[in-house]
């Protein structure tokens, strides 16, 4: 067995002895239906199918496909139906006189799983391989039930993690199979170099191939590698200050500092030196070598945060960089809110703030200075309006400091999933998910910060970002705010992001290209190329066969691909293309029309 065949088989074999022995528990004589049979697993289920002496039906895609079954596996043309369509379930019923199949080995999704689900024979077992309609937590009529049937679904993955030891025995007796030539390895085998990945997992989207494809790594293979990001490192001979430094965020992004480079750390709170983790934190902080010094300071009184900063700057390196988190929730409908709650939650940020910008005010004062405000600020918050106003003011302050030419960005952090307040209140975590809120992890939020540093000084436009706004959630009744025209755009979950180096030469030569011609027809032509380019590569088939007064379907384009190919053309042309508008053009060279007009507006 060559390598590229011992790579191939183990998933395959293992994933169809599991359905059909452990699961289905199939025997001699027994009727079976598999679907997409001409691929890896299908072919496996087959091949020990046969082994088993099971009556064997089976379902596949393409006419190339049913051939090949009938060549290689020696199934009965009769006894293999398409699996494009439903029509399969009545001839299935034809065949085993109305009876039905004792077994099915489903892969499809939609109404051909419940086409599947209603031709399964008293107490037979349908085995779900598939993933698509338990991941979008479709429904399953339940009157096949009246005939004992049972409905069993199988990850291999989930039986590798939890029943290691019933996967060993099975790849144990399948390799022994193998061994002894009582049974055939899948075919073909098809090799891709390991620069060719890319164009492997095309052919494989296409849905075209038949058996399994293999990536091999060669001597000399040259592959597309992702460029690393260059990570914040912080100065030594610097003291950076942390206000709100001993809240759960506030410590998380303190040991955040100390792993980056940080020695001097100044953390401030109105507790911070009597609070319950002062103590931990300086143990464990201290313990890297850093220098940590906790003071209780309140930042909205600037004598205090002046005198603070005084007595440090005798004995710490000058303040480098600011992070001010300082925050007070007091929550309270805004009818009923008192003068006092109003002033807990907004005197830490709005006062702090602005004492702290008034005293790293000099142009050459800081590295960074980096607010961490909410979205609550941008979308709003019932019963939490005096913290909602704050964030805002940090927003304000944000582009104020930066049209100052003064380094400064606002973080309008969503939740933090596992630090700081929602981390320890489930209450306030529930309230901000039904809010239309995404979680945030803890690693989230230290690239957030890490963002921050590498880039302080930005424009007014770009010195506020916003983050954990959940496009999925927007249609829950209880975030009202998403039902806001200027949030529209949010509720497509495809939205359109510029890829990285969308401004590059790709980007840029195509929409210049369309710039530069002469004529409209020249550049639809620009586009029509490029897009007939773009359709081979992803196929895998010679640019030569693509016809542009062919509609798109035509070369297998449907709504799975078609976002794909819109979310690598609409950067490339810089103008907005809906889905529909994509699927509906009658032709490639209609298509390439739409772009030019929309382009030319």
């Amino acid at each position: 067995m060559t390598f590229s065949e011992a790579a191939s088989f183990g998933m395959v074999f293992a994933t169809a002895y599991y359905s059909l022995f452990e699961a289905a528990r199939l025997d001699h004589g027994e009727t079976v239906l598999i679907h997409a049979a001409s691929g890896g697993v299908g072919q496996a289920c087959l091949i020990l199918a046969q082994w088993k002496g099971l009556e064997v039906f089976a379902t596949v895609g393409t006419p190339a496909k049913r051939e090949f079954l009938t060549k290689t596996n020696g199934i009965p043309d009769e006894r293999i139906f398409s699996s494009r369509d439903g029509s399969f379930a009545p001839a299935v019923l034809d065949a085993t006189g109305q009876r039905g199949v004792d077994a099915v080995i489903n892969s499809l999704a939609g109404e051909l799983l419940h086409d599947s689900w209603g031709i399964l024979a008293p107490h037979g077992r349908f085995v779900e391989i598939g993933k698509k309609d338990i991941h979008q937590n479709m429904s399953l009529e339940m009157a096949a039930f009246r005939k004992a049937v049972s409905f069993m679904a199988v990850d291999i993955v989930q039986l590798c993690d939890y029943k290691g030891k019933v996967i060993q025995r099975i790849l144990v007796e399948v390799m022994r199979l193998l061994d002894k030539k009582v049974i055939n390895n899948i075919q073909p085998v098809i090799e891709y170099s390991l620069e060719d990945t890319s164009r492997a997992l095309c052919v494989m989207q296409a849905g075209k191939h038949i058996g399994k494809i293999v990536v091999v790594p060669k001597t000399g293979s040259a592959i597309k590698t992702i460029p690393q990001r260059a990570k914040a490192h912080l100065i030594p001979e610097a003291t950076y200050m942390v206000v709100g430094g001993l809240g759960g965020i506030g410590r998380s992004i303190s040991q955040w500092l100390v792993n980056h480079g940080a020695k001097n750390l100044l953390l401030l709170s109105r507790s911070a030196a009597s609070g319950p983790h002062s103590k931990a934190i300086q143990r464990d902080l201290s313990a890297t070598g850093a220098n940590i010094t906790i003071k209780n300071c309140n930042v909205a009184d600037l004598a205090s945060l002046k005198a603070v900063l005084a007595e440090c700057a005798t004995k710490m390196p000058p303040v480098r960089g600011v992070i001010q988190g300082a925050m007070v929730l007091d929550v309270s409908i805004l009818e009923r809110m008192t003068a006092a709650q109003w002033s807990a939650a907004v005197d830490p940020k709005i006062a702090g703030t602005r004492n702290l910008h008034t005293v790293f005010s000099a142009e050459t004062s800081l590295d960074f200075f980096i607010m961490l405000s909410s979205a609550n600020g941008v979308v709003g918050a019932a019963s939490q309006a005096n913290y909602a106003a704050s964030n805002t003011f940090l927003d304000a302050i944000a582009r104020h400091r930066a049209s100052l030419g003064l380094p400064a960005v606002v973080l309008d952090l969503g939740m933090a999933n596992s630090v700081g307040i929602v981390a320890e209140s489930a209450a306030v975590a529930e309230r901000l998910i039904r809010g239309g809120h995404r979680p945030l992890e803890e690693a989230q939020v230290h690239d957030l910060i890490d963002w921050a540093i590498r880039d302080p000084n930005r424009t007014a436009r770009n010195a506020q970002v916003v983050t954990g706004l959940a496009g999925s959630t927007l249609g829950r009744v209880d975030a009202g705010w998403a039902r806001e025209r200027r949030f529209a755009g949010l509720r497509e979950t495809t939205r359109l992001r510029p890829e990285a180096g969308a401004r590059g030469k790709e980007s840029t030569n195509l929409a210049e290209q369309i710039a530069a011609a002469s004529s409209t027809e020249e550049a639809e032509g620009v586009v029509e190329k490029a897009v007939m380019g773009k359709l081979a590569d992803m196929f895998v088939i010679p640019e030569s066969d693509i016809d542009p007064r062919q509609p798109l379907s035509k070369y297998g384009v449907d709504s799975l691909v078609a976002v794909e190919l819109r979310n690598w053309l609409v950067p490339r042309v810089q103008c907005e293309m809906s889905i529909f508008e994509l699927l509906g053009s009658s032709s490639l060279g209609q298509l390439a029309q739409k772009v030019v007009e929309k382009k030319n507006r």
